[in-house]
């Protein structure tokens, strides 16, 4: 974050590299939330992801 007036920056754990997983779960949300509201998908609904499916040089706890 930067000051405007003042010209100062701030940073909080600005070493570390996070996953942006988090980032990228609500998009999928409201991606998602959409196909249901067009009648494509259904809340309840199940569906199968292979390992083969996500790609390989990224982490993934749900592929491990």
């Amino acid at each position: 974050m930067k000051g405007i007036e003042i010209k100062d920056t701030l940073s909080i754990n600005g070493h570390l590299n996070a996953p942006l997983m988090s980032v990228f779960k609500f998009h999928t949300a409201l991606a998602t939330l959409n196909l249901v509201d067009q009648g494509k998908l259904s809340l309840s609904q199940k569906f199968f992801i292979k390992k083969e499916d996500l790609h390989a040089n990224t982490w993934s706890p749900i592929r491990d």
